[in-house]
Order: C-alpha cells, then sequence, then structure tokens
C-alpha cells in the first residue's frame, strides 16, 4: 500500500510540476520572444537585424529602443549602397515609430550621451520624434537626407517636449536630461 501511494504522490508532483513549468512559460512567452529578437538584433548579420528590427516594432517592445539606436550605425557603416543604407533607415525608423509614444522618454534619453558626428542617427531620432511627438506626418526617408539634420530642430523639439505641460512626466525630465547632458543640444537657452 505505502509503495503505491508513494508512485501517486510523485506522479502528481511531477504533473504539477509539468503545470506549473508550462503556466511560466505561457505567462512568459512574450518576454522570451523579445529577448530573443533582441538577442537577434546584435549578433546577426544586416538581413537577421532588419528582421529582428521589424518584428521588436511588432512586439512594441520598448526595452529594444536603445538596441534599435545602437544597432543602426553599425547596419549603416557595413552597408556598402545607397539603397542598402536607404533600407536600413525605413527599417529602423518604422520600427520605432511602431513602437509608439512609449518609446518617447528612452528614444529622447538615448541623445544625453550622443556623439552629434553621428548625423544618421541623429536624423533617425528627431525623425522618430517628429513623427511620435509632434505629430508630423509619417514620410518616407531616405538616409541620404541624414546628413542634412538640423540641431535646431532637434533642441527646439526636445524644449517643446520638457516645457510641455500635457507631456508625460518621464517625457519632461528625458528631454530635460538629454538638453542638459549633451553639449550640442545645450545652445542658447
Amino acid at each position: 500500500m505505502k509503495g503505491i501511494r508513494g508512485k501517486r504522490v510523485v506522479v502528481a508532483t511531477a504533473v504539477m510540476a509539468a503545470l506549473v513549468l508550462l503556466g511560466t512559460g505561457l505567462l512568459c512567452r512574450d518576454r522570451l520572444r523579445e529577448e530573443y529578437w533582441l538577442r537577434k538584433l546584435r549578433s546577426q548579420p544586416v538581413e537577421g537585424k532588419f528582421l529582428a528590427a521589424i518584428r521588436l516594432g511588432e512586439m512594441r517592445s520598448v526595452r529594444a529602443v536603445p538596441a534599435l539606436i545602437r544597432e543602426f550605425p553599425t547596419i549603416v557603416g557595413k552597408a556598402e549602397t545607397a539603397p542598402l543604407r536607404n533600407h536600413a533607415y525605413q527599417v529602423f525608423q518604422e520600427a520605432l515609430v511602431q513602437i509608439g509614444t512609449a518609446s518617447l522618454p528612452r528614444l529622447v534619453r538615448s541623445l544625453a550621451p550622443m556623439d552629434f558626428e553621428r548625423s544618421d542617427v541623429c536624423m533617425l531620432i528627431q525623425d522618430a520624434l517628429q513623427i511620435l511627438y509632434l505629430n508630423i506626418p509619417h514620410r518616407e526617408p531616405t538616409y541620404a537626407e541624414s546628413v542634412f539634420y538640423d540641431v535646431e530642430a532637434l533642441r527646439r523639439a526636445l524644449r517643446t517636449m520638457r516645457d510641455d505641460p500635457r507631456a508625460a512626466l518621464e517625457v519632461r525630465e528625458a528631454a530635460a536630461y538629454a538638453l542638459e547632458k549633451n553639449s550640442t543640444l545645450k545652445g542658447s537657452e
């Protein structure tokens, strides 16, 4: 009798453990997918990075914003043709726009330590801010335009965000932080 009861306890425990693991997997499915695509963004060749950026945008992954900003110049630097650079620009901008306004604090904070010699990244961020915050209609940008980013327009947008009482506190703080920490953005107040 005791042997049968012990086997039942072991089987019941194993079934419960399997159910707990299954439930945990189902609950963490989105987080696991997000981690998977973030890892792909960092480790894949160019086409894999494009796919990862698209998937992260579709998932509206706010955690992906710094990784997208960090990976964009690596792709552009390796791109040998203008069409490939334009494609990279469009894919990454679309991903940032799909993530939506929840990305604004991280997007704005990424400007604080930025080297403004990287005009391609500045233009990517400037266009995303204009679409997400200033509601300027979405357009099809080209990488060639990125050499003409307007630091004054970016500065004005950040000041507007910082001073806008309707903006979320986190967005206002991020804009103030970027304006304070980046010497190029400080300009004349």
